[in-house]
């Protein structure tokens, strides 16, 4: 079966945040203080525009119709707002 990519959308906030975590090799936990807290923080960036986590640059591979991995793509100019 073919993975489907997509743009995320407001249902994938759980999984998205949780794959963007794992794909970060501990990054967001050295910057949250634990996997806990950065697992939190990516949640909330999710539903908010404008950051490096948020829905609107979030794309989502599904499989089978499950969520198997999400990337957050951008302009790389837009990193330091972004940030």
């Amino acid at each position: 079966m073919e993975p489907q990519i997509r743009r995320a959308r407001p249902q994938d906030a759980e999984a998205a945040a949780r794959l963007v975590h794992e794909s970060a090799g501990g990054v967001y936990d050295r910057f949250a203080g634990g996997p806990e807290r950065a697992k939190a923080v990516l949640r909330k960036a999710f539903d908010r525009v404008g950051n490096n986590a948020s829905a609107e640059v979030i794309w989502v591979a599904e499989l089978d119709g499950e969520l198997a991995a999400a990337m957050a793509a951008f302009p790389v100019e837009q990193t330091p707002r972004r940030a």
